[in-house]
């Protein structure tokens, strides 16, 4: 899953942690997170997750493949 739209991206780091509008974002990015072994142990909470996802414009790949790089 990846947000395509500058204003969108935007309004997704605007948006509260609970919101459900990260919620795909969110689950996605811990599933995925769960199935790589090199990082599965780390910090998985919502919090951190989100943060992450923040720093990456919410690119779930991006995200992720940046992350298992650099564990």
């Amino acid at each position: 899953m990846k947000s395509e739209e500058a204003d969108n991206i935007e309004e997704l780091n605007n948006l509260p942690v609970d919101s459900i509008r990260i919620a795909p974002y969110l689950s996605e990015l811990k599933q995925k997170a769960e199935a790589e072994v090199s990082i599965r142990h780390l910090n998985l909470s919502a919090t951190f997750l989100i943060r992450f996802l923040q720093a990456r414009d919410f690119d779930v790949a991006l995200a992720l493949k940046v992350w298992v790089s650099n564990s």
